[in-house]
C-alpha cells in the first residue's frame, strides 16, 4: 500500500471508524476488517470509503442478535483483504479487542493536516459520540464521548482521551 495515503483525510476517517465501531482482526491466516451499525446509510458510507481508498468491495450482512433479550437489528460490513488489514495495522489502527489493548491516535494523524485531524475526529464522534439534553430548569445540550476499557488499561484510555481533547482544542 502507498504510504502517501497518510495525507488522505478519508484514510484517517477509516482508521477512526475502525477504532470506534469497527474491528481489525489479524490472526494466523485471517485478515478481516469489520464495521457494525444499526444505520444502513452509515454502513454504505464506510463501504464507499473503503472502495475509494483501497479499491476493495465490502460485504454487508444483517445481524439480528438479541441484546439484553431484545432483538436489535443491525448491519455488519466485512472486508477480507490481507494487504488492507496489514496496511491498517501498520498505520496505527488498533488490532483485536479494543477493550483489552492500549492504543493511541496515530502519529500521522496527530501531526497531519487540519483536514486529516478533522476526518479522524468526525469518525470517532460518529461512532462513539452522543449529544443529549439535561433535563434541568434551564435545558443544556451536552456532547458525550464514551469508550469501554479494561480496568487495567484505564491510564492508556485516559491518555487516548487527552489526545482527542488536544485535537479538539485545535478546532476551538
Amino acid at each position: 500500500m502507498d504510504k502517501s495515503l497518510l495525507n488522505n483525510p478519508t484514510l484517517a476517517r477509516i482508521v477512526a471508524d475502525i477504532s470506534g465501531d469497527g474491528h481489525l482482526q489479524i490472526q494466523e491466516w485471517r485478515h478481516l476488517v469489520s464495521f457494525y451499525s444499526k444505520n444502513m446509510a452509515e454502513i454504505e458510507a464506510v463501504k464507499k470509503r473503503f472502495l475509494n481508498v483501497f479499491n476493495v468491495e465490502g460485504r454487508v450482512y444483517f445481524d439480528n442478535r438479541k441484546t439484553k433479550g431484545v432483538e436489535t437489528p443491525r448491519y455488519k460490513l466485512f472486508f477480507i483483504s490481507k494487504p488492507v488489514a496489514t496496511f491498517l495495522r501498520d498505520v496505527g489502527t488498533p488490532v483485536g479487542n479494543k477493550t483489552n489493548i492500549a492504543f493511541w491516535i496515530p502519529r500521522w494523524v496527530m501531526n497531519g493536516r487540519r483536514e486529516v485531524k478533522a476526518a479522524y475526529l468526525r469518525g470517532l464522534f460518529d461512532c462513539e459520540g452522543s449529544i443529549f439534553c439535561r433535563n434541568t430548569l434551564k435545558p443544556r445540550w451536552q456532547i458525550g464521548f464514551c469508550m469501554i476499557k479494561n480496568e487495567t488499561l484505564i491510564e492508556s484510555g485516559l491518555l487516548y482521551f487527552k489526545q482527542i481533547r488536544e485535537l479538539l482544542t485545535q478546532f476551538k
